[in-house]
């Protein structure tokens, strides 16, 4: 991949970020748009993964401007079926962990995903009142009828916050890989040979 042509450091960052926010944006905002809830500060997970797509664009882009367009193209082609492969489960993963660590709110007009706990970590005040409603234990029912922060512990709201995260970041970074190493593979010979 080459970034456009730059004469001092102010310039790579620049259009590095110019191509990293274009990746998040792409798609209709997608990778924006299934980030964790906002309770989860989502801004942090959000920037947390640009920044981090910035390092992976700037990395990809300082090798691929080292290395002879032919000889390595099926290498390029290789890493990026590799973190392709690498995104799979964290596509699975964090897709599992939002619909399993959060819930859409019914107490929020805009209905709004809130994060949960794993039952594990369920109080003594939620416990008692599954058991008095074993027909009425889901995270919706337990939260139109008992105050939010009296029906999970605080360390597995915790838990769920860096599982939400972490998988988050996970899943950014190994699509953005995966597409920097396929542009990487697809850039044109004569450029590269321009960079030797």
């Amino acid at each position: 991949m080459e970034l456009p042509s730059v004469t001092n450091a102010k310039d790579v960052l620049i259009s590095g970020i110019e191509i990293a926010s274009f990746l998040l944006a792409a798609f209709g905002g997608f990778l924006t748009d299934i980030a964790p809830p906002d309770e989860v500060n989502a801004s942090f997970a959000v920037g947390m993964a640009s920044v981090l797509v910035l390092i992976v664009l700037l990395l990809v882009s300082a090798i691929g401007r080292r290395a002879p367009g032919h000889r390595y193209r099926l290498r390029w082609i290789g890493a990026g079926v590799g973190f392709l492969l690498v995104s799979l489960p964290a596509a699975y993963l964090y897709w599992d962990a939002l619909e399993s660590r959060t819930f859409l709110s019914p107490l929020d007009e805009k209905n709004e995903r809130r994060v949960q706990a794993s039952p594990e970590y369920l109080t003594k005040d939620a416990l008692d009142w599954i058991k008095r409603n074993p027909n009425r234990q889901s995270a919706v029912e337990l939260v139109k009828n008992l105050p939010y922060d009296e029906i999970w512990r605080a360390e597995g709201i915790t838990r769920s916050k860096e599982l939400l995260t972490w998988t988050y970041c996970w899943l950014v970074l190994a699509i953005a890989t995966a597409i920097f190493c396929l542009i990487e593979a697809n850039s044109p010979p004569l450029q590269r040979a321009r960079q030797r």
